[in-house]
């Protein structure tokens, strides 16, 4: 992404004035802050998603099911693609089995992709 202060001296040495340039620079700030508050939510429900899956692998019961479930719902409405789909994965895999460690790992990579995108 090119910087803001790249933009606004290129702009300004067009003549654009600085309007433009001050404008530009609130876009590109407000999109930043933007971007933070959805990392910092992503991460607030990753977190609960793992830790609820963590509850539900010890002791299966309702309880734990819903609350993964529920927390499994915040992540489908807030995650990336990506992370909806290893959720999934992670659903249709059997408790304490190769198949569900390979999902958590899958899991896992994408949620840190989703939280450092490069």
């Amino acid at each position: 992404m090119i910087e803001a202060s790249t933009i606004s001296a290129f702009l300004g040495g067009l003549g654009a004035g600085s309007v433009v340039t001050a404008l530009l620079q609130h876009f590109l700030a407000r999109r930043a802050q933007l971007e933070d508050v959805l990392r910092k939510d992503r991460s607030e429900v990753y977190s609960g998603l793992l830790q609820a899956l963590e509850s539900l692998e010890v002791t299966n019961s309702i309880e734990n099911a819903k609350r993964f479930g529920m927390w499994a719902a915040r992540a489908e409405v807030i995650g990336s693609d990506d992370v909806i789909d290893a959720i999934a994965k992670m659903r249709v895999t059997p408790p304490n089995s190769t198949e569900r460690s390979a999902a958590l790992a899958l899991l896992l990579k994408r949620m840190r992709s989703d939280l450092n995108p490069s």
